[in-house]
């Protein structure tokens, strides 16, 4: 959603969005996934042991190729050995296709 909007469409706060977002995930280690378990139980403890975060950002975006996000995450589930730490973020993302 836009920061602000200008009178013409193309002033300095139509650089800005600001989002809100949910992500959801997991990696599958060789400790995690068994080559003798079945697909079937390995997917089960895929999916029961997933990490959950939620957080708002915004972002700017620079030209047409990059933009900058400074998000502020909130971890909801972890697993253990994971260093959790909620609080502010920042990302870079570049479009090169």
């Amino acid at each position: 959603m836009p920061f602000g909007r200008s009178s013409n469409g193309s002033g300095f706060s139509d650089l800005f969005r600001t989002h809100t977002f949910i992500t959801a995930g997991n990696l599958l280690t060789d400790y995690t996934y068994k080559t003798n378990r079945g697909i079937g139980q390995n997917l089960d403890r895929a999916i029961r042991n997933f990490r959950l975060s939620y957080g708002v950002g915004l972002a700017l975006r620079l030209g047409g190729i990059a933009r900058i996000e400074l998000n502020y995450c909130v971890p909801i589930r972890a697993q253990t050995g994971d260093k959790v730490v909620p609080g502010l973020q920042l990302g870079v993302g570049v479009n090169f296709l």
